[in-house]
């Protein structure tokens, strides 16, 4: 991997819509804060909506052909 792929996340906290904003086209996995995984996405266009309906601190990790990053979101 070369350099981190980046990405924008709002609204942080969110009521459970949260608008990712991304770099390339790759693979989100979102994690519960106990570390289970529980959803996969395909990330085909620059913007995805995730709509998570349990309160909660999540992390959404990004995968692409520049790197990986991850953000953490609260889900009130």
């Amino acid at each position: 991997w070369s350099a981190p792929a980046d990405f924008r996340m709002y609204p942080n906290p969110t009521t459970g819509e949260v608008f990712l904003g991304l770099p390339s086209v790759g693979k989100i996995e979102v994690y519960a804060v106990s570390g289970q995984r529980i959803r996969d996405l395909e990330a085909d266009s620059d913007e995805v909506v995730l709509r998570l309906s349990r309160s909660g601190i999540y992390f959404i990790r990004f995968v692409s052909r520049e790197g990986i990053a991850v953000k953490r979101l609260l889900v009130l």
